[in-house]
């Protein structure tokens, strides 16, 4: 199994844990069979984009954080990540346009 993969099915536990359901209640929101769901939990599968959209509106996240190595559990949290994530960028861009 991928890196990336084990970092999604530990965020996709973590953000169903959060709203305290099975999987097969989480299933049931994300209008998917508990056997798929536990298959994709269980990394036999990987969700599709449409997927993994209806499972960030279900747990209001946006689509990177559940590829992020530790989940952001909160807005302060995210808007915080993303504004490092600008000034990061903001820095890589000057040194780009510095020596190009």
């Amino acid at each position: 199994m991928l890196h990336t993969q084990k970092v999604l099915i530990s965020n996709l536990r973590y953000y169903r844990c959060q709203l305290h359901l099975t999987q097969s209640q989480f299933a049931e929101l994300i209008d998917v069979s508990t056997n798929y769901y536990n298959a994709i939990e269980n990394g036999k599968y990987f969700p599709s984009v449409e997927v993994i959209d209806r499972i960030c509106n279900v747990n209001n996240i946006f689509p990177y954080q559940l590829f992020l190595e530790e989940p952001c559990s909160n807005v302060k949290e995210v808007k915080t990540y993303n504004k490092n994530i600008t000034v990061l960028k903001n820095e890589i861009l000057k040194v780009f346009t510095k020596y190009m």
